[in-house]
């Protein structure tokens, strides 16, 4: 079976802590998925009797990083 090759995607983390009063602390977090969004394309179609044969038709959907994907998170701790 045909399988694909390694995609290029960037992933990016940044987090940034902050002190509050009483010994809390604040901390942000902030990761970016395929942050340079390239089109990272689906498989070849694989069937010899298609007219498309060996055609790609498709690109990877966000469950195999195919899209940017951002997330946030902020986390206090007491």
């Amino acid at each position: 079976p045909p399988r694909s090759t390694l995609f290029p995607y960037t992933t990016l983390f940044r987090s940034k802590s902050f002190s509050l009063p009483e010994k809390a602390r604040l901390r942000f977090e902030a990761t970016a998925t395929n942050a340079l969004n390239h089109t990272n394309l689906g498989m070849p179609n694989m069937k010899l009797q298609a007219a498309a044969f060996g055609a790609i038709t498709s690109t990877q959907g966000a469950e195999q990083q195919g899209s940017r994907v951002l997330q946030m998170a902020l986390r206090l701790t007491f």
